[in-house]
C-alpha cells in the first residue's frame, strides 16, 4: 500500500526521486498485468482505488486457457515442437510410417484438452516441456505425473473469471468433440502456427485477407460463417474486417442470432438431432460453439438455482 502511494505521484506528475537522491522527471509508458480482481481488492482494502483509476485507461481481457479451449491444441504442439527440437528429437512428430507407433496419440491430447489449466500458457508450456524431456526417446509420449499432481486443492484458486458458487468457468464440450480435436492436433504434420501469425507465404509477414470490407456480401459473410464454425473472430479475420463489422453486417444482413436467444427445448432438439455433437449442433443453430456453451452453461445454472 504505501508503494502504491508513491506510484500516484510518478503518474501524475511524471516525477520521481531515488533515495538520497534529486527529483527527477520521466517519460514513461505504464503497462500492468494482473490475474487479481482488482475492484474486489479495492473493496477488501488491498489495493487503492485512486491508484486504480490511474492505472485502468486502456483494459484488455485475456479469457484463460479453459475458455478458449480451441488453443490449446495448437499451443502445445507449438511448444513441444520447439523443445523437441532443441533435443534434436524433432522427428518424434513426423507423421508415423506403416505399423509404426504413433508418438503423441489422440487419448494423449484428448487428456490435455479436457485440462482447466489454472496456470494458463505457463503451466501448458511447461507440461509441454517435461513431456518432451521425460517421454522423448519413449515409443509413445506420456503425460507427466505432475500435471495430475496439480489437480489436488489449492491454497488460492486459479485464475480467471468465475461464475456464482466459486467454481470455474469452464467451456461445455464433448467427447465426440475433444477426440476430433485431438486427432486433428496429432494428425498435422506442418508446424503449426497460432491463426493470425506470419507465414512465408506473406512476403509482408501478414497473411493478406481473403475479402475486403466491401466484398462481404451476404453471401460470402454466410460462407465464413459456415466455414469457422460460426466463430465471429475467426470469420472477421478470414474476410479481412473488424469483428464490430462483421457483427454489424450479419444485422443488416439478417444472420445474426444471440445465443441467450436459444431455449433449453430449442439446443436439446438440436443435440438430438446432431447427435449430441457440440460443433454440430452450433453450426445448427448458427451460433460459434463457445457461445453455444456458455448458453449451456447459463441454462444449467438456472436450472440449478
Amino acid at each position: 500500500m504505501n508503494v502504491q502511494v508513491m506510484l500516484l505521484r510518478a503518474l501524475d506528475e511524471g516525477q520521481i526521486q531515488p533515495v538520497g537522491g534529486a527529483v527527477r522527471t520521466v517519460n514513461v509508458r505504464l503497462l500492468a498485468a494482473t490475474d487479481a480482481d482488482l475492484e474486489t481488492e479495492v473493496q477488501q482494502g488491498r489495493f487503492r482505488d485512486t491508484l486504480l483509476h490511474r492505472i485502468q485507461v486502456c483494459s484488455i481481457e485475456m479469457p484463460p486457457l479453459r475458455r478458449r479451449r480451441e488453443d490449446v491444441a495448437v499451443l502445445f504442439v507449438h511448444f513441444l515442437r520447439n523443445q523437441l527440437t532443441a533435443l534434436g528429437l524433432a522427428d518424434r512428430l513426423q507423421p508415423a510410417t506403416a505399423g509404426a507407433l504413433v508418438w503423441l496419440t489422440p487419448a494423449v491430447m484428448a487428456d490435455l484438452l479436457e485440462q482447466d489449466w489454472p496456470g494458463n500458457v505457463r503451466q501448458l508450456r511447461n507440461v509441454a516441456t517435461e513431456m518432451a524431456v521425460r517421454s522423448g526417446r519413449l515409443d509413445t509420449a506420456e503425460i507427466p505425473p505432475t500435471l495430475y499432481r496439480a489437480r489436488r486443492a489449492r491454497k488460492r484458486p486459479p485464475s480467471g473469471p468465475f461464475v456464482d458458487g466459486g467454481e470455474p468457468q469452464t467451456e461445455v464440450l464433448s467427447r465426440a468433440m475433444v477426440q476430433r480435436n485431438a486427432a486433428a492436433a496429432v494428425a498435422a504434420t506442418a508446424p503449426l502456427t497460432v491463426a493470425g501469425a506470419p507465414t512465408a507465404a506473406s512476403a509482408t509477414g501478414v497473411a493478406a485477407p481473403t475479402a475486403s470490407a466491401a466484398q462481404a456480401t451476404p453471401e460470402r459473410v454466410a460462407a465464413a460463417l459456415r466455414e469457422h464454425g460460426w466463430n465471429l473472430m475467426g470469420t472477421a479475420r478470414a474476410l479481412g474486417i473488424a469483428k464490430n463489422t462483421l457483427t454489424a453486417r450479419m444485422r443488416a444482413f439478417g444472420i445474426d442470432r444471440p445465443s441467450t436467444d436459444l431455449s433449453a427445448a430449442e439446443i436439446e432438439a438440436a443435440l438430438e438431432l446432431c447427435d449430441h455433437d457440440l460443433s454440430a449442433t452450433a453450426a445448427h443453430l448458427h451460433v460459434s460453439q463457445r457461445a453455444l456453451g456458455h448458453r449451456l452453461a447459463a441454462l444449467r445454472r438456472a436450472l440449478q438455482g
